[in-house]
């Protein structure tokens, strides 16, 4: 049947998206963001804790000088590094403040993750200022990446169970017209009888 080799189609698409291993959770960071972890996380890889230094919050220079070494020699054989994650501290009132917001950068090469979380924080009507960076090789994804990609797969797999009963219940459908037809108008039956009957006339 045609609906069922669309469905069977369809539902396999559905699982190699769900069971693929290449993250999708690129993202596009707000343009005075990005203006200061693109350039930090550059002077990082290059080892220019001069340059590096610039973009950090004045009173967090001492501790963050404790890890560019560790973070160069991470970074510097690292692949390039994609924003992956954005969240904005909400405020008591549940809103987002868009003046203290945590940014995930990660990537992944055969079976090792680097990934570099930031913190970035400003006055009102001032630049961002990182306040704190925390470099990281793990084998396993990155927490945050992990429960996006689980999320996802849930959203796929519930589409592919609702897509089922979707189409059971149009097979069903059809079924009951098609058998409703046949009740209703059933095949005619010659009455013996009557056969008997006009032979006997003529």
């Amino acid at each position: 049947m045609k609906i069922g080799r669309i469905f069977f189609i369809s539902m396999l698409m559905l699982m190699n998206a769900a069971c693929s291993r290449h993250p999708s959770n690129e993202i596009t960071l707000p343009g005075d963001i990005k203006a200061i972890t693109t350039p930090f996380l550059e002077a990082l890889a290059r080892g220019d804790v001069a340059k590096a230094e610039k973009f950090i919050d004045k009173g967090e220079v001492d501790d963050a000088r404790e890890q560019f070494a560790d973070a160069t020699r991470t970074l510097s054989t690292a692949p390039q590094l994609q924003p992956v994650m954005i969240r904005y501290k909400p405020t008591i009132f549940g809103q987002p403040n868009k003046n203290d917001v945590t940014v995930l950068y990660a990537s992944k090469e055969d079976k090792l993750w680097t990934s570099v979380r930031m913190r970035l924080f400003r006055l009102e009507g001032e630049p961002y200022s990182v306040e704190y960076f925390y470099v990281k090789n793990q084998a396993n994804m990155p927490e945050e990446l992990a429960q996006g990609e689980m999320l996802k797969k849930w959203m796929i797999y519930g589409f592919g169970i609702m897509a089922a009963l979707g189409l059971l219940f149009v097979l069903a459908l059809i079924w009951f017209v098609r058998r409703k037809s046949h009740i209703i108008a059933p095949d005619p039956v010659i009455d013996p009888r009557a056969v008997a009957t006009t032979l006997q006339d003529e």
